[in-house]
């Protein structure tokens, strides 16, 4: 073989061997970047994002709360917190280890004390969707369910031995298709209903922060005021009537025209409205998240009954919490406050949720610093004698 030969030959090795590694390295490439897909079996179960501003301290309730219907995922989006909303995922980083990304906190809205009043609302929702599209995408092949709600909003299922994760695998068989069901019978999400409580005549907002201590580094939690107990500052113990609903009361028309049609001048169906409930779905399937519901790429959407899920809600919870409200949001809710909230949204008694007021409670005691924890330092108070 001629030497002209043996290098064309020995070049043509050359760059074989530089196009098998750049194959090898391309599946190096692609390995990795498939392992970074979590696979269905790892997935998580249910995961909640929320937009929040200045939730302490009744987001700890609203956390642990949502921990006992299986969500094991947080992602809250931080509109302008002036409290220490902020600090809550180093709280839980050092009190629960072994669950380093339960709760992550993002900002979100830099610019909110820089606003004028009349941008702040189209500010606000424009805002509130950008994070929360981000959390579907997030959350895609990560969770298998999304739930979008707010921090005043508790979603739980009213039958003492069932949860939100027991009510979605108990309906499992009509979110995957299967032969012996149609291709429209895959369920995509569901829409829940609310149930809106009223203030009950509170007036002051409870108290509770996140300190950092410097001696020992960890997160921990105080408060300005004391209570021996700490169901009282929960609430479904602060806030324990609602509004005539039209599916749980019988006599609901008989009282919407008694109470609601008697106010003058008054939107009648908007301001005596539970209003409009929330959804969770398979962010896989989800084009579009909305603050209510999702776009959904494939499968329908179902309405639950209250008997199997439904969401208490707490809009007004003090006239405290009220009157801190934006005004763009003030000017809407502090009208239906001041005319509706005495005297329709905390009328009727409701202890729906009581079964679950001991569990609750002790996964609370738990977190440092709570009420009779080992660091006996107290978060919450009842507000109002």
């Amino acid at each position: 073989m001629s030497s002209r030969n043996m290098a064309a030959r020995k070049y043509g090795e050359f760059v074989l061997n530089i196009l098998l590694a750049v194959v090898a390295i391309c599946q190096s490439i692609s390995t990795l970047t498939s392992e970074r897909k979590v696979p269905s079996s790892v997935k998580g179960n249910i995961t909640v994002c929320t937009y929040v501003r200045d939730g302490m301290p009744h987001v700890l309730e609203w956390i642990e709360f949502h921990r006992l219907q299986g969500v094991d995922k947080f992602l809250l989006y931080d509109d302008g917190s002036v409290d220490t909303t902020a600090s809550l995922g180093w709280l839980y980083r050092n009190h629960e280890r072994h669950l380093q990304t339960m709760v992550e906190v993002y900002p979100s809205n830099q610019d909110r004390w820089n606003m004028l009043p009349d941008d702040e609302r189209s500010y606000h929702n424009d805002n509130q969707l950008l994070a929360l599209n981000h959390c579907n995408k997030r959350s895609a092949n990560r969770t298998r369910w999304l739930l979008n709600i707010d921090v005043d909003e508790f979603v739980y299922s009213p039958q003492p031995n069932s949860t939100l994760w027991d009510f979605l695998q108990g309906h499992s068989n009509l979110t995957t298709r299967q032969p012996t069901y149609p291709s429209n019978e895959t369920v995509a999400q569901f829409y829940f209903q609310v149930v809106r409580f009223g203030s009950n005549g509170r007036q002051r907002d409870v108290r509770g922060e996140i300190d950092l201590n410097p001696h020992i580094a960890q997160h921990f939690l105080h408060s300005v005021d004391y209570v021996s107990r700490a169901e009282q500052s929960l609430h479904m113990n602060l806030n324990p009537k609602r509004a005539p609903h039209q599916d749980l009361d019988n006599d609901y028309k008989a009282l919407f025209r008694r109470v609601c049609e008697s106010v003058i001048n008054a939107s009648y169906d908007e301001d005596c409205s539970h209003a409009n409930g929330k959804a969770i779905w398979i962010p896989d399937r989800c084009a579009k998240a909305g603050v209510h519901w999702c776009e959904v790429l494939e499968g329908s959407s179902r309405d639950v009954p209250l008997e199997q899920m439904r969401i208490d809600h707490y809009p007004f919870q003090t006239k405290e919490h009220v009157e801190k409200l934006i005004p763009s949001i003030k000017s809407i809710k502090g009208r239906v406050y001041k005319t509706f909230d005495a005297i329709w949204f905390s009328l009727v008694p409701d202890n729906t949720s009581a079964f679950l007021l001991q569990r609750l409670v002790d996964r609370l005691l738990n977190i440092p610093g709570y009420i009779g924890s080992e660091q006996n330092c107290s978060i919450l108070v009842p507000a109002d004698p």
